[in-house]
């Protein structure tokens, strides 16, 4: 296989799709994954703040080296003959492994749990890079009649194809710019990767959904099944494709946040019987001596919430040393 490498041709085809496409691609992979995390600088900043750029020179290395090796085993493996199975794993691995090298992390106690945040966020990376391009190719496929083997051989024609998701790929990187937030530091991610379930659930969640656009990807865009299909039938599996891992995926979200209310209510209920207890207890201290039924009554009204507020704190204590376990 990798003796396609010799030839000048494939050489010069490497050299022109990374240069137009897979480096880019990488590159917004990398940064994704990297403002998901809350890796800049200016994402620590005040929302009032200016910031200069938001790659700092410091940042060059563990931005475009990663960007640049997932770019170069992208298009060493697409004009090698690797089947889209075997590259695509390889090119999430070699720039999840450039990032953790280039992390600054294992010298750190949270390294475990950085590495399975930046694997999360790149896989949903991958997961919106897919559903860039799922938008519109097998469209353009099956409108112009051109089979993927015949364009992804012509970088030319790579590029073309690969323009519109690029764009669009970058346009989501401009929005989480403008917004200037840690998206991690949310109550939704919080909640996902300080618990262990959470985080497994959208490890294999992720993994499924990549899973099934690869495979459905490769039967309607790469073996073209749909062609003898109408129209209808045709965007009705692209559309479906294209939506289910966006569903999935907000399900899972809405689910946490709903959790995560949840837990919230319960920690103010929590507060507001603590202050009414310290109300209660001012009262019964203003009150005449005289007044021991009233009082007695209030001891054990105390009595009762504070065992309900205990009962709360030790709930939630065993679930936090379930989750760090």
């Amino acid at each position: 296989m990798f003796s396609n490498l010799l030839q000048v041709d494939v050489l010069q085809k490497i050299i022109l799709n990374i240069v137009t496409v897979s480096f880019w691609e990488a590159l917004f992979l990398v940064i994704f994954t990297y403002i998901l995390m809350g890796e800049f600088a200016y994402l620590e900043q005040p929302e009032e703040d200016e910031f200069e750029r938001l790659i700092q020179k410091s940042d060059y290395g563990r931005v475009f080296i990663p960007a640049l090796v997932g770019g170069t085993t992208s298009s060493i493996l697409r004009y090698t003959g690797a089947a889209l199975q075997v590259s695509l794993p390889l090119f999430i691995l070699s720039i999840l492994i450039t990032i953790i090298l280039f992390g600054d992390i294992f010298n750190n106690s949270t390294a475990a749990k950085w590495i399975l945040r930046a694997s999360a966020f790149c896989l949903l990376g991958i997961v919106a890079m897919f559903s860039s391009e799922y938008l519109y190719i097998p469209i353009v496929i099956y409108g112009t009649g051109n089979s993927m083997y015949e364009i992804n051989n012509n970088p030319f024609l790579n590029f073309a194809l690969s323009l519109p998701a690029i764009i669009m790929q970058y346009l989501a990187l401009a929005i989480l710019i403008a917004k200037k937030r840690t998206l991690s530091k949310t109550i939704i991610f919080k909640t996902i990767f300080e618990s262990k379930l959470l985080s497994t659930i959208t490890i294999f969640l992720l993994i499924f959904d990549i899973g099934l656009m690869l495979a459905i990807g490769k039967l309607v865009v790469f073996d073209k099944i749909l062609i003898n299909y109408s129209l209808f039938v045709q965007l009705l599996v692209i559309i479906s494709t294209f939506l289910f891992p966006i569903l999935n995926i907000s399900v899972l979200i809405w689910s946490v946040y709903y959790i995560s209310n949840k837990e919230k209510s319960r920690q103010e209920k929590a507060s507001d019987s603590i202050r009414c207890l310290i109300e209660k207890i001012q009262s019964s201290m203003d009150e005449d001596n005289n007044n021991a039924g009233q009082i007695k009554l209030n001891m054990l009204s105390f009595n009762y919430d504070l065992l309900e507020i205990a009962d709360y704190l030790s709930t939630n204590n065993k679930k936090g040393e379930r989750s760090n376990e």
